[in-house]
């Protein structure tokens, strides 16, 4: 429950608790044992090559195939629009001409100018949605395969950064390092964790389909959590 500082004794660097909140009876532990377990939970995390290439590919051609449906869309909403517009002046050289009353009038423009505002939020939402809810999965799917690169690394700016973006609540006890992995990030983990159970259903992970099952998690947690990674 208190900060943790460091000592350095006889050239190691050694992690300790702060004891400020009350005596605490927690050993020291070298700054090499905690950083080595930062390094395998980072590992938990990461996503084989194989698989971030299958992923990225898969999410490219739906962020396609949803550019194009919506282009299409938005065309025809748009389409319309134009005759919306056309209708309404329309309207009114009937009712300058004297065809149609003050009050028939009234009731047609009315209809009208409700159509149009509506056609005019569909092609606003068409602009403002995107084809970039797509952007933060591809993120996460190459974050996530960078995550060994990092672990084997020996930058310990790169090691924490990455340890606060997959984990909160970290507590050192017994010299042992536990977190809690935020959301998304669980989701590599129990991938992770079933190939190391069952390494004989992965062993060629280029004709596995396993990833789909996992893409289809990635793609759940997204829908439901469009912030993430914004």
């Amino acid at each position: 429950g208190c900060f943790i500082t460091t000592e350095t004794q006889k050239g190691h660097n050694y992690l300790r608790c702060t004891k400020r909140k009350v005596p605490c009876t927690q050993r020291y532990v070298q700054e090499v044992v905690i950083t080595s377990q930062i390094k395998n939970e980072i590992e938990k995390v990461s996503l084989p090559s194989s698989w971030t290439g299958k992923c990225v590919a898969e999410l490219e051609r739906e962020k396609t195939e949803n550019v194009h449906a919506d282009n299409s869309f938005a065309q025809k909403a748009r389409d319309e629009l134009v005759a919306v517009e056309a209708k309404l002046d329309t309207l009114l050289d009937m009712h300058l001409d004297g065809s149609l009353s003050q009050a028939e009038y009234a009731g047609k423009k009315r209809k009208l100018i409700l159509a149009k505002k509506d056609l005019e939020e569909k092609i606003a939402a068409f602009g403002r949605r995107s084809h970039n809810r797509f952007e933060p999965m591809i993120r996460f799917v190459k974050e996530a395969n960078q995550a060994a690169n990092i672990a084997l690394g020996e930058n310990p700016v790169e090691l924490r950064d990455f340890l606060k973006k997959i984990g909160s609540n970290f507590r050192i006890s017994e010299q042992t390092l536990s977190l809690e992995l935020k959301n998304v990030w669980k989701i590599p983990a129990k991938y992770n964790l079933e190939r190391r159970s069952r390494p004989e259903n992965f062993s060629d992970l280029s004709e596995c389909d396993t990833w789909r099952c996992f893409l289809f998690d990635v793609r759940s947690y997204f829908n439901e959590n469009p912030d993430t990674f914004t």
